[in-house]
């Protein structure tokens, strides 16, 4: 946006150094203030029709032909070059905003914007003089528009490698995590393989007690046996858990 300011001011000091070496006559001031609002009511709107290439070439070629018409000179008067520089500023500011092909035509329209009064016959600068300042402009914005494009190109592959590397982040975390996972099932089926088998034995070894002995005895072996089996179902839910887990962050991950 702050580019944009800085085209306007450059514009409008082009165009009031334009106006004021024309010094128009008091019955052309009324088409020349229209002609200007007009010129500044497309300008103004080229901003919002940014994203639409074709209406945005359409509305700056508009631009060019409504200021060569509003600054048309006077048939007695000197050749003013103001417009060139006003001309300079519509294309420049084209091929910041435009692909090639666009700024291309908004470029062509304003050379025949400038042209047009040394083709009408009226006070202009040297033609050789019109034809080296926009051979040398024309240089310039084809410069200008390549070092745009290679700096577009460098910011697209730099998004496209921060993308890449946000992607791998996420992928390492995912796999680190499934790596946790699985190791948490792994020591879970160990500890299934020792202490499970061991709380199988100690309840077995409990019921064969508890079934030879009686009274009291009997009721501390039942509840003993109660314990030992609820530790039973714990560490085998524990490791069901751990299973499952891991199985699914073995399916995000990949």
């Amino acid at each position: 946006m702050r580019s944009y300011w800085l085209w306007l001011i450059f514009l409008i000091a082009a165009w009031l150094g334009a106006m004021l070496h024309i010094y128009p006559l008091e019955r052309e001031i009324a088409w020349r203030l229209l002609l200007s609002a007009m010129f500044f009511a497309v300008y103004f709107l080229l901003p919002l029709i940014r994203e639409r290439p074709a209406l945005l070439t359409f509305a700056t070629s508009l631009a060019a032909l409504l200021a060569a018409v509003a600054l048309w000179p006077a048939a007695d008067g000197p050749p003013n070059p103001y417009p060139l520089i006003l001309f300079a500023l519509l294309v420049g500011h084209a091929a910041y905003s435009l692909k090639s092909a666009g700024a291309a035509v908004a470029g062509a329209f304003a050379v025949l914007a400038a042209f047009l009064p040394v083709l009408a016959g009226y006070p202009s600068l040297p033609l050789l003089f019109l034809v080296l300042f926009t051979a040398i402009s024309a240089v310039a914005l084809i410069q200008f528009r390549v070092l745009l494009s290679e700096r577009e190109e460098t910011a697209a592959r730099g998004e496209a490698l921060l993308s890449e590397y946000r992607r791998l982040k996420r992928r390492l975390i995912s796999d680190e995590e499934a790596a946790r996972q699985e190791e948490r099932a792994y020591v879970g089926r160990e500890i299934h393989d020792s202490v499970g088998h061991k709380l199988s034995a100690l309840l077995m070894q409990l019921e064969v007690y508890r079934l030879k002995s009686g009274g009291e005895t009997r009721e501390m072996l039942t509840q003993l046996k109660g314990l030992a089996k609820e530790s039973l179902e714990e560490t085998r839910n524990e490791i069901k858990g751990n299973e499952w887990k891991a199985a699914v962050w073995e399916t995000v991950s990949l």
